[in-house]
């Protein structure tokens, strides 16, 4: 008896490719709407830059210009922003970038790799640097407050789901918070350099530079495995970022690692396309439109 799957396997797309002009790593792509979005990023004691387009996604313009990267950013309004970056570094605006107001708030070697809001005034921060340093805080915007790290471990992402509940992964750990930061449970989960995480309501994936995807149905509180064609054999790509919505994941990584799966059947789909030789660090999915963050170019496609 011979069995075939009628799982799909791969699709071909067509990206688009817009050229910011800029030297560095575009490390966060994020819309407030359709048509509002920013990009963020840089090169090491270089330079950082933040972007924002207002016909969804099509042109980007400057509206930060920084000495060294900004890795992570989030808003409460088309107008009030906050970002953050290498060597423990904030920025925050309330007029759309017109006027920045910097502020340093950790030792120079905690990079802030990804920030939340969970209330107007009070985002939520993962910090990360070579693997074991790092931790997880918050930071008042409004007063400057702010909290230590808590422990030597890298964390490279947090997803907020309400004002106290919030999910942070990094370096070999997934640590959720019920109190908005006050306290951490961490979660079991293989062992894994996890590097960003995303949620639609109660469903998630969370996926690692070595390869892993995680998906979990309940917040976070367990994970599970993703494997491709139900083979338990794990990914050789690096992975970078994963992106929800409307029950669809894109996971990208190096080499143009590309992957689409629905929540509904966990089919892992990977998407070929002519820019193999790309390295993908930042994905973000508006209704119909997926884009993709690499050197200093945003790619976009239709999913």
């Amino acid at each position: 008896m011979l069995l075939f799957s009628c799982k799909k396997e791969s699709e071909n797309i067509n990206l688009t490719a817009i050229d910011l002009h800029e030297e560095g790593k575009i490390y966060q792509i994020k819309f407030l709407n359709e048509q509002v979005g920013f990009a963020c990023g840089g090169s090491l004691w270089t330079n950082g830059f933040i972007y924002k387009t207002t016909d969804a996604g099509n042109t980007w313009m400057e509206i930060l210009e920084s000495p060294n990267i900004v890795f992570g950013l989030d808003f409460t309004s088309e107008d009030t922003i906050t970002a953050g970056g290498f060597s423990g570094w904030l920025w925050q605006t309330v007029d759309g970038g017109n006027y920045w107001k910097y502020s340093e708030i950790g030792p120079d070697y905690l990079p802030l790799t990804a920030i939340t809001y969970t209330t107007p005034d009070r985002v939520l921060f993962s910090m990360g640097f070579k693997y074991f340093i790092g931790g997880k805080g918050w930071f008042n915007t409004q007063t400057g407050e702010h909290s230590g790290y808590d422990e030597l471990i890298a964390m490279e992402d947090v997803y907020a789901f309400n004002e106290n509940e919030a999910i942070f992964c990094g370096y070999g750990n997934i640590f959720k918070t019920y109190d908005n930061a006050t306290t951490y449970q961490p979660k079991e989960i293989p062992n894994a350099y996890y590097k960003a995480i995303d949620f639609e309501g109660d469903k998630g994936l969370c996926v690692s530079y070595n390869g892993l995807v995680m998906y979990s149905a309940n917040k976070g509180e367990t994970w599970n495995k993703i494997t491709k064609k139900g083979s338990t054999m794990s990914f050789k790509n690096k992975f970078e970022d994963v992106a929800l919505k409307n029950n669809t994941a894109i996971i990208c990584g190096h080499d143009g690692t590309l992957y689409k799966m629905l929540l509904t059947d966990k089919n892992l789909i990977q998407l070929k396309h002519n820019f193999d030789n790309v390295d993908f660090y930042s994905a973000y999915l508006n209704n119909n439109t997926a884009f993709l963050g690499s050197e200093g170019i945003i790619y976009k496609f239709s999913y």
